[in-house]
């Protein structure tokens, strides 16, 4: 009667816990087998107002070993955004360099398929500010 668990738990098989959802065709689907590719893009966002900024790198706050970064720039709201191509971390500092200057920056991190990783928390910026124009 102490027990929480179910003997037939996964918990007592040596296995991790499993996700379980309702379909909206009423079906339940189970959240397993390996991990799917991930991108995750922010929204256009004035870094250094009320500056243009100058984005020589930034830090990933993740615990996926395997990324790329890119960023975008728009000279404001209204216009196209400008893609940089994605860079991966450089090993010795974990930052991810660029050369990115504009009004508004939007940055797209893409994680490949397979891999294991629990969490991003955000981006630590190295920017500085340039003129108004």
């Amino acid at each position: 009667d102490d027990v929480d668990l179910p003997f037939d738990s996964r918990m007592f098989m040596g296995g991790v816990p499993e996700f379980a959802a309702f379909t909206t065709d009423h079906r339940l689907g189970f959240f397993s087998g390996a991990a799917m590719a991930v991108t995750i893009e922010g929204p256009s966002s004035k870094i250094i107002p009320p500056n243009r900024a100058f984005v020589q790198g930034a830090k990933v706050l993740t615990d996926a070993q395997d990324f790329t970064l890119r960023v975008g720039t728009q000279p404001n709201y209204q216009a196209p955004i400008s893609w940089g191509a994605g860079v991966s971390p450089y090993p010795g500092t974990n930052q991810c360099h660029f050369r990115a200057s504009g009004d508004l920056h939007r940055f797209r991190l893409e994680i490949p398929a397979g891999l294991s990783w629990t969490n991003v928390a955000g981006l630590d910026l190295d920017a500085v500010p340039e003129g108004t124009r």
